[in-house]
């Protein structure tokens, strides 16, 4: 699975710029989908630092992904993923 990597957080105090990988998809998955058999029940945007190194950060919008887990264990924690997904072109209108 293709990743890019954004700054998600920069700590001033520490002069540290904190980074999260996400997985490139296609598309925002919607509540109640299913994503390698575990159910979407959240999908939220995610933020980022303004400071980016790579201006291809901004191609692409950021999504957390919270999905159930399913396993066999009751006490399982939910599942999240961090998704970026292309941004639609602009298409201009004709007049």
């Amino acid at each position: 699975m293709k990743k890019i990597r954004a700054n998600v957080r920069y700590d001033e105090h520490n002069n540290r710029y904190f980074y999260r990988d996400f997985e490139i998809w296609n598309k925002v998955p919607e509540i109640g989908d299913t994503i390698s058999d575990e159910d979407v029940i959240d999908v939220s945007e995610a933020h980022l630092d303004s400071s980016q190194g790579r201006s291809e950060v901004f191609d692409y919008d950021y999504y957390r992904v919270e999905t159930t887990c399913n396993g066999e264990n009751d006490e399982d924690e939910n599942i999240v993923i961090w998704i970026a997904v292309e941004k639609e072109e602009e298409s201009e209108e004709e007049d």
